[in-house]
């Protein structure tokens, strides 16, 4: 049995990576704007994201699987479907580089952080129910709904995470001014 190695002859530089919740998956970042989804055991690639408009800097799978999350260096986030590799929804507020997304332990909220000093809360699973409805309906979708917006003075957002109880904590680097 030939194996392939992850990644073999790749022109592009690895910005990120996030495990699936069943283990059995990798997912990872890039800066040709594209997310893939890599299965452990045979090292193939069995699914490409397209739609973003710059590289890819962030990612987070929500706890049951059923969603992957993608931040880039122009501030876009694309909620993905991973069933069917269809873009559910892009999240749009953010001005500057997405360095950081984290579920929520029951998936329901979305955290980003960023360059522009902000935290964002979405309402990922309300908003996905009222899409499907929407999409029924109408055929178009609209974005998901931004709860809260965080602004940390003058730090930008490097790193997210939600505790068990659901406390989400923030990290960034303070920088010096004279």
């Amino acid at each position: 049995m030939k194996r392939v190695p992850f990644f073999h002859d790749i022109d592009f530089t690895l910005q990120c990576v996030e495990w699936h919740a069943n283990c059995n998956y990798i997912a990872t970042g890039s800066s040709d704007k594209t997310v893939c989804l890599w299965d452990v055991q045979s090292g193939e690639c069995v699914r490409i994201f397209i739609g973003h408009r710059s590289m890819i800097l962030s990612l987070a799978m929500s706890p049951d699987g059923r969603y992957m999350a993608s931040g880039d260096e122009d501030g876009t986030i694309m909620m993905w479907d991973l069933s069917t590799g269809r873009c559910v929804t892009p999240l749009l507020g953010h001005t500057s580089c997405v360095w950081t997304l984290a579920f929520s332990c029951e998936g329901a909220l979305l955290a980003s952080g960023s360059a522009d000093c902000t935290v964002k809360l979405w309402d990922v699973t309300t908003s996905t129910k009222m899409l499907k409805l929407e999409e029924n309906k109408s055929g178009n979708t609209n974005r998901l709904r931004s709860l809260k917006t965080l602004p940390t003075k003058s730090t930008p957002v490097y790193s997210l995470q939600f505790s068990r109880r659901n406390l989400l904590f923030a990290a960034g680097v303070l920088s010096k001014t004279s």
